[in-house]
């Protein structure tokens, strides 16, 4: 029945679209709408508010998919009203891939994210709920993605992305982890990170924070090497790094820096 409404609305909206301009405020406010809802079903301690909070991020998750598969316009576009809303969205220099991410506000101390890819393929823009939270496998996690970085090799575009993992008041990680464009699909799987247990697609550091999550791993465009902050015992971050510089193929170790 919760699913025939969310169809239902989503027609409505799409009868709405024929008769009048859609613009990129109109989804913007509407889908700020939506996540304002899930904001105040969090905070609501009746009996039947957790259902209303899944029920509402089912709306939110469908309606951002198809709005960003819909209206092509969306990969550009700044949507400042999500973004009061703290939901995260990073875009690479080429304009080409897109991650947003939200906080689904289902977890306490330790914080469950959504994420969203949209990217453009053969003049094409395609949008994916990423790791989509309905189909989880038991112990897995998802992070929130903060930042993205373009690397250009001779035949292939690499997008490298930070992401963000929070899971009590003081456990943390950052991860590094690429992707691709094959075939008009996400490629989350290309190992070119070389390590000492062999090629990986990312590198993940745990580390424990003490108020907000720290920015550690970064990429330097100009030389194209990936710095890895060291982490002590206890969790705490070092001023040492390891460096991954690309060769042309893929990133390979050199001197801690």
């Amino acid at each position: 029945m919760k699913y025939s409404i969310i169809i239902f609305t989503l027609l409505i909206f799409c009868d709405q679209c024929t008769t009048k301009k859609i613009t990129p405020n109109d989804l913007d406010q509407d889908l700020h709408k939506h996540y304002k809802k899930i904001l105040a079903f969090r905070e609501d301690t009746s009996l039947n508010s957790w259902d209303s909070l899944e029920n509402e991020n089912k709306i939110f998750r469908r309606k951002i998919k198809f709005y960003t598969s819909m209206y092509p316009f969306t990969l550009n576009y700044d949507f400042d009203s999500l973004r009061s809303d703290n939901i995260v969205i990073v875009t690479t220099d080429d304009r080409l891939f897109r991650i947003y991410s939200w906080d689904n506000m289902f977890g306490g101390s330790m914080r469950f994210f959504e994420n969203l890819i949209q990217f453009k393929s053969n003049d094409n823009v395609h949008s994916k709920l990423y790791y989509d939270t309905t189909n989880l496998k038991a112990g897995e996690y998802i992070p929130y993605y903060f930042k993205i970085f373009t690397l250009n090799s001779e035949c292939k575009i690499y997008y490298l992305a930070i992401n963000c993992g929070i899971y009590s008041g003081r456990d943390a990680s950052e991860s590094i982890k690429i992707f691709t464009i094959d075939n008009n699909e996400i490629n989350d799987t290309v190992k070119l990170i070389k390590t000492t247990n062999g090629f990986s697609n990312e590198i993940k550091v745990s580390y424990n924070r003490h108020e907000e999550p720290q920015k550690l791993i970064n990429y330097n465009s100009s030389s194209q090497t990936i710095h890895i902050p060291i982490v002590l015992e206890e969790g705490i971050v070092s001023d040492k790094f390891i460096a991954y510089k690309f060769n042309g193929q893929y990133f390979e170790k050199v001197l801690n820096q």
